[in-house]
């Protein structure tokens, strides 16, 4: 598997390496920590270094590659956290490509449409793929890593917490609250660890409930 990531470059077989680093991270979480850490430095630094083009396959799974390495390897996962960090914060920040035509002109190629009164509103799809599938990482990654994440916290949180009333993807507002338990958990746990001031966590409780 390994030789197809390193192998599988060019465009025709996009598709084809994407799916070897599937199988590599469920291999990893099949087999643990022990036997999988040898070759994960390897497959994380392939991953690090794909050229994403356009809409490419590899991009969904490589971010759901990342959570399932991030279980298996627990806190040995965090230096790469600085690699896939800066792709995740800015696809789950993403605006939505929304557009708007009146109902009678039809639905939208390529959208995924919404019928409001007299209106037909638009939504690309991909936009809503990305935006979830960042989404959902980021926070398997708090929830793996807990009081280890901490250093990430703030910027994540800053753009979770306006993601509970995202109107458009109900799967990127489920991600965002299944997020929220786990910053504050992350937070407390950094407290007991090292001593830290309280107020995301308190923020963030208050905003929960």
């Amino acid at each position: 598997l390994k030789q197809v990531v390193a192998q599988a470059t060019s465009d025709d077989l996009r598709l084809v390496r994407a799916k070897a680093i599937e199988c590599i991270s469920l291999v990893g979480l099949a087999v643990g920590k022990e036997k999988f850490a040898p070759d994960a430095h390897d497959v994380m630094v392939m991953m690090s270094q794909t050229q994403f083009k356009g809409d490419d396959p590899q991009t969904e799974y490589i971010v759901n590659a990342w959570p399932r390495i991030c279980k298996c390897l627990g806190p040995d996962f965090v230096p790469y956290l600085e690699h896939v960090m800066p792709l995740l914060l800015e696809s789950a920040a993403k605006k939505p490509d929304v557009q708007m035509q009146d109902a009678d002109q039809g639905e939208m190629e390529g959208m995924e449409n919404l019928l409001i009164g007299d209106k037909m509103i638009g939504i690309r799809t991909s936009d809503m793929e990305e935006k979830k599938n960042a989404c959902m990482a980021l926070a398997r990654f708090v929830e793996h890593l807990q009081e280890h994440f901490y250093p990430y916290i703030e910027k994540t949180a800053t753009i979770m917490l306006p993601l509970l009333k995202f109107f458009y993807h109900e799967d990127v507002r489920l991600a965002a609250a299944f997020a929220m338990p786990e910053f504050v958990k992350c937070c407390l746990k950094h407290a007991e660890a090292a001593g830290s001031d309280l107020a995301i966590s308190a923020q963030l409780t208050n905003v929960i409930y």
